[in-house]
């Protein structure tokens, strides 16, 4: 698993520098290989998968990644030993300035609410809305749980068509305002400088 997602990475590097601020680049970091995280043009952030490398994300070998203050983007999965929900608000505990995404939201619809329940307490954790089970509907309560501002639009592409999630959004019974924050809003708040700097001046993780 070592090369997890490394063709979107280098397809994003390709695409970032004609697209400024269009494409963005989120290293995957694998926690027993310890892979340098050098930053570069386009970086917007860290890919965590704790079910794919079998470490759980408050284990301390991902440290590097949170010293590192960069967003990060976490696979998330309602009674995963890897990746409950419960293990993203350990490290927004431990990491409170720390952007961290809890992707898919749980990925289970059981888990849903759950997942809004346990990051409600911690400013710095936003809920991601990619995965087939995710509904328009569904993201419209996930908004009126936690607020607007903290859910982030996903796709989960090349796995998934990238029309669908959007579809979702689009369609969600959601008002024009909390909608936008949604599509792309948030999103931009937490990336920030980062959507327009060229380059980023990071130290290595290794």
């Amino acid at each position: 698993h070592r090369d997890l997602h490394s063709f979107p990475t280098r397809r994003s590097s390709v695409l970032e520098p004609g697209y400024p601020g269009r494409f963005g680049v989120w290293e995957v970091y694998n926690p027993h290989h310890r892979n340098p995280l050098t930053g570069g043009p386009g970086l917007w952030g860290v890919k965590l998968h704790p079910d794919v490398h079998h470490c759980r994300l408050d284990d301390p070998l991902y440290e590097p990644v949170w010293e590192l203050g960069l967003p990060v983007l976490a696979h998330g999965q309602t009674d995963s030993p890897w990746s409950d929900p419960a293990r993203f608000a350990a490290v927004a505990t431990r990491h409170p300035d720390v952007p961290l995404l809890l992707g898919h939201s749980g990925l289970w619809p059981y888990g849903f609410a759950y997942a809004a329940r346990t990051v409600a307490g911690h400013p710095n954790l936003f809920l991601e809305t990619c995965g087939s089970k995710m509904t328009g509907r569904w993201i419209a309560r996930l908004a009126s749980m936690v607020g607007a501002e903290r859910v982030v639009f996903g796709t989960d592409s090349c796995f998934l068509d990238l029309r669908v999630g959007l579809g979702r959004v689009a369609l969600a019974p959601l008002d024009d305002a909390d909608r936008a924050l949604i599509q792309g809003g948030n999103l931009a708040r937490i990336l920030g400088a980062r959507l327009s700097s060229p380059v980023l001046d990071r130290k290595s993780v290794v």
